[in-house]
């Protein structure tokens, strides 16, 4: 995800790096830099705007689309994709389910019948 945030110009000098006597600079945010993390947040927070505030949750680069049948979480997945189109936001199709009835997100299961802790997450810290 943070590849493809593109740096400003006067942010890629401090990003540069020497290699064989060679001076490289970054164009795109890399995964690393201190703030990478919130401003890929900021960044994918200005994407899906008016979305977040109703069946869209963000985490860094953890997406979950929630919706009350599948009639309307087709729609809302297509509202997601169409604004990363219209961004140039690409998505690695692989690491997407879609259509779930219950899902593991930030140590939690999502489900039709609400939000729990992940038992291996407890497992795992007992």
């Amino acid at each position: 995800g943070y590849w493809q945030v593109k740096l400003e110009e006067k942010s890629m000098d401090p990003c540069s790096f020497l290699i064989n006597g060679r001076n490289y600079s970054f164009k795109r945010m890399p995964f690393g830099l201190n703030i990478s993390g919130s401003e890929f947040q900021k960044s994918m927070d200005m994407v899906l705007g008016t979305l977040l505030q109703s069946f869209v949750t963000i985490y860094v680069d953890d997406i979950l689309i929630t919706s009350e049948n599948e009639d309307s979480h087709y729609e809302h997945i297509k509202m997601v994709l169409e604004r990363f189109d219209k961004y140039n936001v690409t998505v690695n199709i692989d690491k997407c389910q879609f259509f779930r009835k219950q899902v593991s997100f930030l140590g939690h299961i999502i489900s039709t019948e609400g939000i729990k802790m992940d038992i291996d997450k407890i497992n795992t810290i007992q």
